[in-house]
């Protein structure tokens, strides 16, 4: 808030909305994803989008999902999702889409998926095999920043070891990557919480 609000000031024109935040990674994905640069900026801005919308509208969009809006408001967005995935799953299946509207699809599936999975572990994750769900979910920046570098090197042993993992093999990568990202995510928390969102970074 206090980044945006100093954008907001010094340069007039910046406004951080959806259309930027779209415009900004959709040139991520058609410029710069396989630029090489400091940090995996140019992997991360494909991705700016989702932290952006999360940033502008993840609380309202989880009031609504909470019911505060009432039951049936709540239905009807949770409706609408499952309505928009179904129908960008087909649209890739049926078409051949170019890179463009490609990603556009790409992005509204996401988006739609993520809807649909914050409604099924809401409703679900205090089931006892799945309360494991919300250790992940309260470390989630943990979870985004950690789990590629983790997947990556199972994923290279496995290769290596037994060649291209089917969907066996990639259950067994899965667990293996969700159980290494448990120790992880402690050692984490308890060394340098100010880097992972848990603390004031600045006091």
């Amino acid at each position: 808030h206090k980044f945006n609000t100093f954008l907001k000031i010094h340069v007039p024109c910046f406004r951080l909305d959806p259309i930027s935040a779209l415009l900004i990674s959709l040139f991520g994905v058609f410029y710069f994803y396989d630029v090489k640069a400091p940090f995996m900026i140019s992997r991360c801005m494909p991705y700016f989008i989702f932290y952006s919308m999360g940033y502008l509208t993840g609380r309202h969009i989880l009031s609504l999902i909470d019911m505060e809006h009432g039951i049936k408001t709540s239905r009807q967005l949770g409706l609408c999702g499952l309505t928009v995935f179904i129908l960008c799953w087909f649209i890739k299946s049926a078409y051949n889409l170019n890179h463009f509207l490609g990603a556009l699809v790409s992005y509204a599936e996401i988006f739609a998926f993520i809807l649909l999975m914050i409604y099924l572990l809401k409703y679900s994750y205090k089931l006892p095999f799945l309360r494991f769900l919300h250790f992940y979910g309260v470390n989630s920046y943990i979870v985004l920043g950690m789990h590629e570098i983790i997947l990556t090197i199972y994923l290279i042993c496995y290769t290596n070891l037994f060649g291209l993992p089917g969907i066996s093999g990639g259950i067994i990568i899965l667990i293996l990557t969700t159980s290494t990202l448990w120790p992880v995510i402690q050692i984490l928390n308890k060394l340098c919480p100010q880097l992972i969102g848990k603390n004031e970074l600045w006091k």
